[in-house]
């Protein structure tokens, strides 16, 4: 997943450094809120799919 996220960033354009910087951020904050809902046992990467695009879209509004 964080791969994923970082290539993807550095896809639009992103520098690598700041993709891995805010790949690394949104990876986390998705786990975190899957974690305060599903709690931490049992956590599959395929859990944060969802998520991730919910968090990017946080961040681009300023939120987070």
């Amino acid at each position: 997943m964080l791969s994923g996220i970082i290539g993807g960033l550095i896809a639009q354009g992103s520098e690598p450094y700041a993709a891995a910087v805010t790949g690394v951020y949104v990876h986390a904050a998705a786990g975190s809120r899957i974690s305060e809902r599903l709690g931490d046992s049992g956590l599959l990467a395929s859990d944060l799919l969802m998520e991730i695009p919910l968090v990017m879209n946080i961040l681009r509004q300023g939120g987070l």
